[in-house]
């Protein structure tokens, strides 16, 4: 029972792992700055879409951690983790579309840490 659980385990790992490396295409990284981290698309005349979001925290957050995409000053909610998180690991349904200016915050009160966007740039 507890080698199959293992296996189960590796087997979902690799997945993921390969899906990243397949997707994602290249990826930014940003730091937790009190309880929030960003990334910006600051290439002009380039786009790219958000495939997911990787954060890895060294101090938990105490509160509920949500990621956004930011464009033309205006906030849309694309996904949520509960408080308590170590790990958190987010995977957009299909690409959201990141212009020249666009952001994609991650905020999580009371935690620290590194984010990893993973940017779709196939086709651009």
């Amino acid at each position: 029972m507890r080698a199959r659980w293992l296996v189960s385990l590796l087997a979902a790992a690799l997945a993921v792992a390969v899906a990243c490396g397949v997707f994602a295409g290249e990826y930014k990284t940003g730091s937790f700055v009190a309880g929030r981290a960003a990334v910006t698309n600051e290439q002009q005349n380039r786009q790219w879409s958000l495939s997911g979001a990787l954060v890895n925290f060294t101090a938990s957050p105490t509160g509920t951690i949500s990621i956004t995409r930011v464009s033309g000053g205006v906030r849309f909610l694309v996904g949520t983790a509960p408080a308590g998180c170590t790990n958190v690991f987010w995977w957009a349904g299909q690409p959201i579309p990141t212009r020249y200016g666009d952001a994609v915050e991650v905020e999580a009160p009371g935690g620290s840490g590194k984010v990893q966007v993973l940017m779709d740039v196939s086709g651009r």
